[in-house]
């Protein structure tokens, strides 16, 4: 009887200290693979009804968060425009360094190839970065301040579009599409011609284009070819959240020659304050 009480006694020992390291092991496990969801309060130059309602892009808005963690990928999240909670993302991040990238964008057909987003059609786009350490004690809620990375172009006539006019080609001599979400800058330089076969006749031209850019001024070539006319616009200075405003004859010959096809000219630019968005440019011909 006592052999038996004392073996009894072992077994409730022995189950007590593997019970006790049992939990202890799954504390070290839960604190080395946990886990925190935290929410992103996105914030900087703009807010997302703005960002929405501020562009002529028609097209669904996106927000991305990349995850990286020891300089890989861990995880994407993409939000796009009617999520339902848009504007907020939340993000499941292990226990660890990350560092964090952002980019909220409005435009038209984004592709992802690397870490270079490209897009057919730029809209307003705005990027930001942070280093982030998780564990248990993180807050549920991570501020995240974004700056606007395109330049914004806005091309008006001073004349009318005329009668027989058939289309206008639109050539910067540089233009990004796309933008290194690792580092803010742009990428995917293109010369790309946009054509407007659809002029509205009888009213003046008026088109608003948007392009990847840095904070510092970049002189680039616009060239406008009507097939009433040709004009040259040459050092039109582009910058990061900064609208450059043109304007001048489009579409009338400034020629006396009688030829209504002018040659390539170039003209000079007038720089004014534009409270758009940062000081601004415009430039007049």
């Amino acid at each position: 009887m006592k052999q038996t009480i004392l073996t009894f006694l072992h077994f409730i020992v022995v189950t007590l200290l593997l019970t006790a390291c049992t939990n202890d092991s799954a504390d070290i496990t839960a604190e080395e693979t946990g886990v925190k969801t935290v929410e992103l309060n996105l914030g900087g130059d703009f807010t997302i009804e703005q960002l929405t309602r501020s562009t002529s892009v028609e097209t669904s808005d996106d927000i991305y968060v990349f995850d990286y963690m020891e300089g890989k990928s861990v995880q994407t999240i993409h939000q796009q425009k009617g999520d339902p909670i848009f504007g907020t993302p939340r993000i499941s991040l292990k226990y660890g360094k990350h560092h964090l990238y952002f980019v909220v964008a409005n435009g038209a057909e984004p592709s992802i190839t690397a870490n270079i987003i490209r897009w057919q059609k730029v809209g307003d786009t705005f990027w930001g970065a942070m280093d982030v350490d998780i564990s248990a004690k993180t807050g549920n809620a991570l501020d995240v301040t974004l700056e606007r990375v395109v330049s914004q172009l806005k091309i008006s006539s001073s004349d009318i579009i005329p009668g027989d006019a058939q289309y206008l080609k639109i050539t910067p001599s540089a233009w990004y599409y796309g933008l290194d979400y690792t580092t803010g800058k742009p990428s995917a330089l293109s010369t790309s011609t946009l054509t407007i076969d659809n002029l509205d006749k009888g009213s003046y031209f008026s088109m608003t284009l948007y392009g990847l850019a840095t904070k510092d001024e970049q002189k680039i070539d616009i060239a406008l070819d009507a097939n009433t006319k040709y004009s040259k616009v040459a050092s039109v200075p582009i910058r990061a959240n900064t609208v450059t405003l043109l304007r001048g004859n489009i579409f009338t010959a400034s020629s006396t020659s009688g030829d209504s096809y002018t040659t390539p000219e170039t003209f000079g630019f007038n720089i004014k304050v534009n409270s758009s968005w940062n000081t601004g440019y415009d430039m007049t011909w």
